[in-house]
């Protein structure tokens, strides 16, 4: 937030949450900065893909992760219980992720 040449400094561990709320990000390695920019531009240049996480039961969570090996080729499981699995989709699905987050709501609920 800038109004009148003043700003607000807030730190975070979530991207997610910092693309929420601020228009320029720091990111900060073992106390120094490494890079400014919008959160656009940083994921652009800095990014690897997309992590998605699927909350369900084993069986459900393997037809899943089943099905978008199939479609996605860099589809990569990084975890895996018995509630909860994250996958790391790369660059190249990108535009896919919004119909992910839609297909996971159908499969799921």
């Amino acid at each position: 937030m800038v109004r009148d040449g003043q700003g607000i400094v807030m730190t975070s561990h979530s991207m997610e949450e910092c693309e929420v709320l601020c228009g320029r990000l720091a990111i900060m390695v073992s106390g120094q900065f490494e890079c400014l920019g919008t959160p656009q531009r940083l994921k652009g240049k800095y990014g690897g893909g997309y992590i998605a996480t699927i909350k369900a039961n084993k069986k459900q969570q393997d037809e899943v992760i089943g099905t978008l090996k199939d479609v996605l080729q860099e589809l990569q499981v990084l975890e895996q219980r018995s509630n909860m699995a994250q996958m790391k989709l790369g660059e190249s699905n990108s535009p896919l992720v919004l119909v992910i987050k839609i297909n996971f709501i159908k499969i799921l609920f």
